[in-house]
């Protein structure tokens, strides 16, 4: 079992246009209205894929909340905390050249709405017993303290692993807590290490640096250049092949998802870093922004070496 949590859920609106011309009136082919965030993501891959996952995330009673209960639900185990904030709708319009995101600001949990999620995460945990407790997407700062202490305690009390994919102000504050393994992406990894934007070199140590700090793993990706990982003890260099991808939006949640597949059913490290990289590629051979294809991404392959540094 592998629990997520989402402190801020998001229906995700996507346009894919040939060709996004601004400031003029575009036409868009298709497009796709889908409950997300990070972590309902993360579990609906892990669900497609037949790995035993509930998504936890504070969810209204109104109309718009409601609605995201029962398109969840159609495709993962959905457990609710309470909250009176609005669900927010993302929007991304895909198109040749990449994808342009708009997103909702989101708004930080009040202490009691704060306190009843951290009440349901122990109640699920202590129910399932999971595996790894993942923390998925974006966390408040004045949130962040409090949700990370307890996450921590939490999978120590049932014996399970810490994974975190959030970034900016609230990463850092949860550092503290040692998280197992974190995933970021080369642009948060630079928030938190200047230094790693003015050399290979000065990056790759910003990754050792990391896993060192919160004495876990480490996978750093770059879209589609070469992404680096480390468990304090090996160092690898992931490139990934050349895709033309149908979306790449969820590409992260989806390497989030396959490391944490790989690894709880007994992986190594190089394995699940590879898994994560195949699911991440599957993702972007998907039009939605949750699910994957791999058996179109089957036909790729993911070259893993060990780097001595």
């Amino acid at each position: 079992m592998i629990l997520t949590v989402t402190t801020s859920p998001t229906f995700d609106l996507t346009y894919n246009s040939s060709e996004l011309s601004i400031h003029e009136v575009n036409r868009v082919g298709k497009k796709a209205f889908e409950p997300s965030g990070k972590g309902i993501n993360v579990s609906i891959n892990l669900a497609e894929e037949k790995y035993e996952t509930k998504a936890i995330a504070p969810i209204s009673e109104n109309a718009l909340g409601e609605l995201f209960t029962k398109m969840a639900s159609e495709k993962i185990s959905v457990v609710k905390s309470k909250t009176t904030k609005e669900i927010r709708i993302n929007t991304s319009i895909v198109d040749n050249a990449g994808v342009t995101k708009i997103n909702e600001v989101f708004e930080k949990l009040s202490d009691v709405e704060l306190q009843d999620l951290i009440n349901v995460i122990a109640n699920e945990a202590k129910s399932e017993k999971p595996k790894w407790i993942a923390l998925c997407g974006s966390v408040h700062p004045e949130n962040a303290k409090i949700l990370g202490e307890n996450l921590r305690r939490i999978c120590k009390e049932v014996g399970a692993k810490f994974a975190l994919d959030t970034s900016g102000e609230s990463a850092q504050i949860i550092f503290e807590f040692t998280p197992d393994f974190i995933k970021p992406n080369r642009d948060e990894l630079t928030v938190w290490y200047p230094d790693a934007a003015n050399s290979e070199d000065a990056y790759i140590a910003s990754i050792q640096d990391l896993a060192k700090r919160i004495d876990g793993s480490v996978l750093c990706t770059d879209g589609g250049k070469i992404a680096y990982a480390t468990d304090n003890k090996n160092l690898l260099e992931i490139v990934p092949p050349t895709i033309s991808g149908v979306n790449s939006v969820g590409a992260g949640d989806a390497s989030l998802a396959g490391y944490l597949a790989a690894e709880s059913s007994g992986s190594d490290f190089v394995t699940a870093v590879t898994t994560a990289m195949k699911w991440a590629i599957a993702s972007c051979l998907n039009s939605g922004t949750a699910g994957l294809n791999l058996k179109a991404a089957s036909e790729f392959d993911v070259s893993v070496k060990e780097l001595v540094r």
